[in-house]
Order: structure tokens, then sequence, then C-alpha cells
């Protein structure tokens, strides 16, 4: 990437808002959120929403607030935005695999990151049609429309301000994520050995999260998984494969750091959150984000792993500094 890519938090693109329409005053965020806005004129600099940037804007039931912040947004990022860290987790591991086997990686990228409404909620980066039945100069016509309305900022605008969900059905559904995720931490809080705990966490995370997609994409390379990873891998063989991947590593890495404190309950904000960081922390120039998981990412090294700049809410006025290098 030739432009820098800073990363917002919620709370920071709704404070940055206000700021924007006179709603606050403050001198130096303004200083900061026009020195954002010179970068990004001058092409040095791209601002992306993340798929929990959507969620969360589209949960706004005040039409008014809700239309002032989508603008905003859409403003500020030029209509980027970058892919759901699920679905670019398959990527990674896709990637991984290509390695191990002598293939080109592919560059994430290319399906992380970019303006429309498939980078937002996670699609391919080309539209295709893959039906026979059409004709082929059809089809590419087609293709043409789809990228015509569907890779634009107009799009990503439109869906921030119409988009409706069921609040209370989604509501459900995160109840039962963060239910699923307490009774997990009790179960692990029934190994006292601080070692095992670690151990097990890992197991878990590999079986979950790594080793379906692994699966899938060694069937599509027709390569076998012991060629990625040892049948019995002791943690440190784990460890070393995860570090390969730098958002599933990010991923695990967040997750973790939030199970290790049992005296804090897990809302849903931290599935937002570590969604947007697993992504940006590896893959970005600067993140402006929650506290708590900035704090895991300091003490997990990931600031200098990925050579990334973190910046809590308190510290905007910093960031400016950094930002007046580019």
């Amino acid at each position: 990437m030739k432009e820098k890519l800073l990363y917002l938090d919620q709370n920071i693109w709704i404070k940055l808002g206000r700021i924007h329409y006179g709603i606050d005053k403050d001198k130096d965020l303004k200083q900061t959120l026009n020195l954002i806005q010179d970068l990004i004129k001058k092409q040095k600099l791209i601002v992306p929403l993340s798929h929990s940037n959507f969620i969360e804007t589209t949960k706004r039931q005040d039409k008014v607030s809700r239309e002032r912040l989508a603008k905003f947004m859409v403003l500020l990022s030029n209509g980027y935005s970058f892919s759901p860290y699920v679905f670019l987790t398959s990527v990674e591991v896709e990637n991984l695999v290509r390695k191990k086997i002598g293939k080109t990686e592919i560059d994430i990228y290319d399906y992380a990151l970019g303006v429309g409404l498939p980078y937002l909620l996670g699609e391919e980066p080309r539209p295709r049609i893959t039906t026979d039945k059409i004709p082929a100069d059809e089809k590419l016509k087609l293709e043409k429309l789809m990228r015509d309305k569907l890779y634009t900022k107009e799009i990503v605008e439109h869906m921030l301000l119409n988009y409706t969900t069921d609040l209370q059905k989604d509501k459900d559904i995160f109840d039962e994520m963060i239910s699923g995720i307490e009774s997990e931490k009790d179960k692990e809080s029934e190994i006292k050995d601080k070692t095992l705990r670690r151990r097990f966490r890992t197991a878990r995370y590999l079986i979950q999260m790594f080793t379906p997609k692994l699966a899938e994409m060694c069937l599509k390379y027709k390569t076998h998984p012991q060629k990625i990873i040892p049948k019995k891998p002791d943690y440190d063989q784990i460890m070393k494969v995860f570090e390969e991947m730098p958002l599933i590593y990010t991923n695990f890495c967040l997750i973790q750091g939030q199970r290790m404190n049992p005296s804090r309950p897990i809302v849903v904000n931290d599935l937002f959150d570590i969604a947007g960081l697993s992504f940006a922390i590896p893959y970005m120039d600067f993140v402006v984000g929650e506290k708590f998981f900035l704090a895991i990412a300091k003490r997990d090294k990931l600031d200098q792993k990925y050579n990334i700049e973190l910046f809590t809410q308190s510290e905007l006025i910093k960031l400016k500094g950094y930002l007046d290098k580019i």
C-alpha cells in the first residue's frame, strides 16, 4: 500500500464527527481532523470503515444522529472499508498453504481493502458470474453492472443510512455468543495450572478457528495437512504456525488476553473491538482503539512485531505528531 492506513474505533468516529459538525469544540482535535482530511485529499492516507462500524452505526435508532454519523463516515473514508476478519482468516490460511507448497501468496489487501459493499461485508474482490447458462458477452455486461453499482461509496452510504436490522434478534445472538464465551471461561478457571490452562486455550482455538479452514484449503490444493502442521503439534509448534498468519495470531492474542482477566465481564463491544483490531493491528499503520485491547497488544508486543503505532482515545492529539511526518 502506498497510502498509510488509519483505523478508528467507533467511539473515535463519533468523537471526530461531533468535531466536524461543530457540536463539540476542541481546537487540537479540529487540527487533527483537518490534517487527516488533508492527507486523504493528497492520497497519502486512507481511513477505512470496518464491518463493526457498519453494525454499530446501523443499530442507531435516532434517524438524525445516524444520518449525521453515516455521512461523516463516508466523507472521511471515501467509501473505503476492510473486510470482516472471519472472511480474511480463510485468505491467511490459504496463503499459509500456498507458501508451504511453493506457490505465490495472495495479496491480502486485494481481498481486504477497497471501496464498495463487497469489502464492507466480505466478498470476492472482483464480481464474477460463474453460470454457463448466460452468454459470455451478457456475463461481461452483468459483471460491469455489478462493479458500477456495488463498488462505489454511494452504495456504502446507502447501506449505512437505510439498512435495517432486528435489534432484538441481534441482541439474542450476541447474548448467546457471550454466554458461550463466559461458559468457556468458567471451564478454563477449573484448570488451576497456568501452563495447562494456556495449552487448553490454544488447543481449543486451533480446533475451532484454524483446523476447519486448513482442511478446506488442503483439499483445494490437494496437499496433506501434515505438510502444514505436525500431526500432534506441541504448544511451540502451534504458535509458530499461528505467527505465520498475522491476522489469526493477533486475533488469538486478543482473545486470550480478554479471557485472562476473569474479573472483567465480556460485553458486546469486546466482540466488535476484537473483530476490527484483528486486521488493523497487523495490516495498518496507525490504530486508535480501546484502551483495554491496546494494552493486550502492547503486552504481547504486537505493536513492535507489526511496526504499528497504537493510540487510545485520550492520545488522539499524539496521533497528529505521527501524521505530520507522512
